[in-house]
């Protein structure tokens, strides 16, 4: 499967700091362990899988000339992963600061460096998307108008909404931020509406937490698409997928387990997902079980994973299991969940 990966990444660097809230420092260096450096970015979560699965990725990102683009593009490298669509037109290249203590809490400074100054359309990708099987949008605000350019030219695109909320009419992407509201909220609605065509839209629960079903058939009644996908973490997943006769009048819930509570795991998942849709061709019920299952096993490990290593991981759990590892299996949605069987909840239907 050829794969073009869009949104952003950065050069992160994680510091351990003990504990929150950080204490006065000295003006003296303290010593510390732990240091680490890497590449962020849900751009680069979702095109080191898809790379790793063994599909052909071409990464289109906004970058600078320097450093943190030699970063970026040696961790490209590694996956094996083209940089030839990426814009290297920023003063400096996106980086981010990641604060941990010891008992899981982070912080995270983000510094974009104006990239959404720098979309990614169809100029950008020229004759690569359409030789591409998918183009895989993982920042809208990074791309506001390619998901309707590619609907219009029959081309695949799935996109991921991020922490999108259907019942926030006034939903105001960054990209669109500090103009006139009157001119934001125009942009807006045609930045969505141009979204709602991509074949697959993803969405997380974030923002429609007790309301996960209502807001997975609010956004389905909207779309033109063939599949809507609600990741829910440690619940697992919501999917409506498309008939002849309209959209079913359940979502199909597919359960997770607690290894899913992890940074990244949505990103994880959307790209484990793809692969099986489309490269594999399984049911989309199907595929979401496996990518679950592979999502688990993925961040029950530590980061720095090479490409041969999370290859394994997101192999399925037969193949795994030959091969000496114990698999991860979901467990069902805890008592107390809206996503639990027998569990009070609206009725789906959908125009």
């Amino acid at each position: 499967m050829k794969a073009i990966v869009v949104g952003t990444a950065d050069q992160r660097t994680s510091l351990p700091v003990g504990t929150f809230p950080i204490s006065d420092g000295h003006a003296t260096p303290t010593p510390i362990h732990g240091i680490h450096h890497s590449v962020g970015g849900a751009a680069m979560a979702v095109a080191r899988v898809l790379a790793a699965s063994g599909d052909d990725v071409a990464l289109a990102v906004p970058l600078g000339e320097d450093y943190a683009a030699a970063v970026i593009d040696t961790e490209a490298y590694r996956f094996d992963m083209s940089t030839h669509l990426c814009r290297r037109e920023l003063r400096h290249t996106p980086r981010s600061v990641d604060l941990h203590d010891e008992d899981g809490h982070r912080h995270v400074y983000l510094d974009l460096a104006h990239a959404h100054s720098l979309p990614i359309d169809m100029r950008s990708l020229d004759t690569d998307a359409q030789r591409a099987d998918v183009v895989v949008i993982t920042s809208l605000d990074q791309a506001p108008t390619l998901p309707a350019a590619l609907a219009v030219r029959g081309l695949r695109c799935a996109v991921d909404l991020q922490a999108f909320n259907p019942f926030d009419a006034l939903h105001v992407p960054t990209a669109h931020r500090g103009t006139h509201p009157a001119d934001a909220l125009l942009a807006t609605r045609e930045t969505i509406r141009g979204a709602l065509s991509a074949e697959i839209l993803a969405f997380r629960a974030d923002a429609v937490r007790a309301r996960e079903r209502q807001a997975l058939a609010a956004l389905a009644s909207r779309a033109r698409s063939r599949l809507v996908i609600l990741w829910c973490g440690t619940d697992g997943v919501l999917l409506l997928e498309r008939g002849s006769c309209g959209w079913p009048a359940e979502a199909v819930h597919v359960p997770g387990c607690p290894e899913l509570d992890a940074p990244h795991g949505g990103d994880t998942f959307l790209a484990a997902f793809l692969h099986r849709v489309i490269a594999r061709e399984l049911a989309p019920e199907e595929a979401a079980r496996g990518a679950l299952a592979a999502t688990a096993r993925v961040l029950r490990v530590d980061h720095d994973l090479d490409r041969t290593r999370l290859a394994r991981l997101l192999e399925d759990e037969r193949s795994v299991r030959d091969q000496g590892e114990v698999p991860l299996s979901p467990v069902p949605a805890p008592a107390g969940s809206t996503l639990a069987e027998g569990a009070p909840r609206e009725r789906d239907g959908t125009a």
